[in-house]
């Protein structure tokens, strides 16, 4: 027996209660339903409902429509839900739209809010924003915790007709407090973007822990982040890999393209370049862009594959393309480095510029690099201290080897031995093979 969808045990059934019939033979609610007893119609929508399959799917929407047309408008919301769903059924987004504009304009507010997803999905552009928001902002103020993330995630980006970082916060706030999860992860993201206040890692694996402790995915995703970079907490690799491993149980793809990162470096588990490409490429196949970019990076370098440039190439122009960080680090190193592509500086400016924007820290040292010798634009040395600081206190070993450097020698700051040594030590604490080389270097000379 197939499980009752979500929405209808919900609220439906619950909205239902008071309208079912007493009589549960099949027959004898088909002819009542058919000699317009409402109860009857929605009893017997929701019979077919529990046992749905190719066959009792149409006579579930039947029952349900015909409920609908008696002004049981609930199961006009139900009728909608399956051409919504499209359960062994033809998806008809337009049916479903109109289904559940004639819940709402008869004031079910189940309807309207549902109608509200549809503008926010854009799967029905007809319905007016602002109304759509109100709606919303009602839902929340009643208590339902993912009405509070869609509204804060409206104020975040603009679409509520005003960007509001303070009024985002605020929502997400009451939906975290609402046990809605995901909007602590978004308070937590907030905070590590520097979206209210300067940013602050310590408050964002907090509100990310609660997330992740509340079954988000995303939440598992951000904390396990800033785990494996050290970033609010001390660096911890198997803490990271359990909270990667938890969100991708949870169904977050970008925390199952971290635990092929680890897979295929071989940290905290054993090398497995199989497992990593398979767990790669599914979450690319499902447009999750960090897992093309890794995969890009085994074809890359040939691990557990054949080296293919061409490929690599393709996959990183790919996740770049959507959005991806790394992946715009990735093909801006190819275009600076001319590996099996033409040199192209500028080409890699350009990529490095906008992996730094998006948020790669990586991407911000290598950029510095840049504008510090000049490759592909003019030089501009207090730039690249900026940038190598920036990625330093992000926890990125090359970033601290190279600040640690200017450090050392004076050139455009104030020479320190002192905080050259503790930067190199990091830096190669971090894993940099540039940090070890300088740190050894100096342990020789002293």
């Amino acid at each position: 027996m197939r499980k009752i969808d979500l929405f209808l045990t919900s609220f439906l059934i619950a909205s239902f209660s008071h309208v079912y019939a007493e009589n549960t033979d099949p027959f004898s609610l088909k002819n009542s339903c058919e000699g317009n007893d409402v109860s009857a119609c929605v009893t017997l929508g929701l019979n077919y409902y529990e046992n749905l399959d190719t066959i009792t799917a149409p006579q579930a929407l039947a029952a349900f429509e015909k409920a609908c047309e008696l002004k049981d408008y609930q199961s006009c919301n139900a009728a909608a839900q399956m051409y919504l769903k499209g359960d062994f059924l033809e998806t008809d987004n337009d049916k479903a739209a109109s289904l559940f504009k004639k819940s709402c304009s008869h004031n079910n507010k189940d309807g309207c809010l549902e109608l509200a997803k549809m503008r926010l999905s854009g799967l029905y552009d007809d319905f007016d924003l602002n109304r759509a928001v109100k709606i919303f902002q009602q839902s929340c103020d009643s208590g339902n915790g993912e009405s509070c993330l869609k509204v804060g995630a409206l104020y975040r980006s603009g679409e509520a007709g005003v960007s509001s970082y303070s009024q985002a916060q605020n929502y997400f706030g009451k939906a975290c407090d609402l046990n809605s999860y995901d909007g602590c992860a978004q308070i937590g993201l907030m905070h590590e973007e520097g979206l209210i206040g300067k940013k602050n890692f310590e408050n964002a694996y907090d509100f990310y822990l609660k997330a992740c402790s509340g079954n988000s995915g995303i939440g598992c995703a951000l904390l396990g982040n800033l785990e494996k970079r050290g970033l609010g907490v001390t660096q911890n690799y198997k803490k990271s890999l359990m909270s990667f491993e938890k969100g991708c149980r949870l169904g977050n793809l970008n925390s199952c393209s971290n635990v092929g990162y680890f897979y295929v470096n071989g940290i905290g588990v054993k090398v497995d370049y199989n497992k990593a490409k398979n767990i790669f490429e599914n979450s690319c196949s499902k447009d999750e862009v960090l897992g093309c970019s890794y995969l890009g990076e085994i074809y890359l370098n040939g691990r557990g594959v054949s080296a293919d440039t061409t490929k690599a190439k393709e996959l990183f122009e790919k996740s770049c393309d959507s959005g991806d960080s790394v992946g715009c680090n990735f093909l801006a190193d190819m275009y600076r480095k001319g590996k099996q592509v033409k040199p192209d500086y500028s080409r890699a400016i350009d990529l490095f510029t906008r992996s730094c924007e998006n948020g790669d820290s990586d991407g911000c040292a290598n950029l510095g690099y840049m504008y510090e010798y000049g490759l592909g634009v003019q030089t501009d040395l207090q730039r690249a201290l900026m940038l190598y600081t920036e990625s330093c206190s992000e926890n990125v070993g090359f970033g601290c080897a190279k600040l640690g450097e200017h450090y050392l020698t004076g050139k455009g700051l104030y020479r320190d031995k002192e905080k050259a040594d503790a930067l190199i030590k990091k830096s190669c604490s971090l894993g940099s093979s540039l940090g070890c080389e300088k740190y050894f270097r100096l342990r020789e000379t002293q």
